[in-house]
């Protein structure tokens, strides 16, 4: 009867000892997972505080740039060199959320890989930290607003192309452009224009209402990459944080 109560016992307590190893092997698993994406999450945001610093610092040049424009009078305009007018057209229609260094550009596109391929496994449950899961939510939120945003700003800066374009000279300058207003070669030499085009810019009242409004817009946005590096180093800091545990 010992015996078999003894022999029942070791039955009862290996069971429970797999159960606990397999808690045990599941929880270890589920641990290592959710770290590995705290790396790749870790990765990501700081790419993305870094393309924030660099858009937004870019949006701040190219501001100055087409706020000289809209200071200068048409006379003053019409005595611009060629070689500083293409730099100040430009900057009348260049994306100013988009910065180039070396051959690469550094556009609006944030970098989500992380969390989109996390959402699309179903494994944001990985996540233990409630406040990382809604600083996460939160960033979803900006990331799209800031999509919105860029659409609209693309929508004025292909209104003062299309003004720019009816300029006969303008037009041999923005045939070598790509779509996204920008040279076909970043080793391409800017094209000279004379500062009359430039003076006939500057007199023209429509296109400079678009130019004011891509300034205004511009500026708002501006703002709002500043506001998404804030919140991108936000959800660094919990990302580390659970990092750290």
């Amino acid at each position: 009867m010992r015996a078999s109560l003894r022999e029942g016992a070791v039955i009862v307590a290996s069971i429970l000892l797999a159960f606990a190893i397999d808690a045990w092997w599941d929880r270890y698993k589920s641990e290592a997972l959710e770290q590995d994406l705290l790396v790749s999450l870790e990765r990501g945001f700081e790419e993305n505080i870094r393309l924030a610093k660099a858009v937004a610092h870019e949006a701040r040049r190219q501001q100055v740039i087409a706020g000289r424009v809209i200071a200068m009078s048409p006379e003053e305009a019409a005595h611009v060199s060629p070689d500083s007018t293409y730099m100040l057209l430009r900057a009348l229609w260049r994306p100013n959320y988009v910065t180039i260094d070396d051959s690469h550009v550094y556009g609006p596109d944030l970098n989500n890989a992380a969390l989109v391929s996390t959402l699309q496994a179903g494994q944001l449950s990985l996540l233990t930290d409630r406040r990382l899961l809604t600083a996460l939510a939160v960033w979803q939120g900006v990331t799209q607003e800031l999509s919105e945003r860029s659409r609209v700003m693309i929508e004025i800066e292909q209104q003062v192309l299309r003004s720019l374009a009816q300029y006969p000279e303008m037009q041999a300058a923005l045939a070598g452009l790509t779509a996204d207003g920008e040279l076909r070669s970043f080793a391409a030499t800017p094209p000279r224009v004379t500062g009359s085009v430039l003076r006939f810019v500057r007199a023209n009242n429509e296109l400079m209402a678009q130019v004011a409004q891509k300034s205004f817009v511009s500026r708002a946005q501006q703002d709002f990459l500043e506001n998404i590096e804030n919140r991108a180093e936000a959800v660094l800091g919990l990302v580390r944080e659970n990092l750290n545990r």
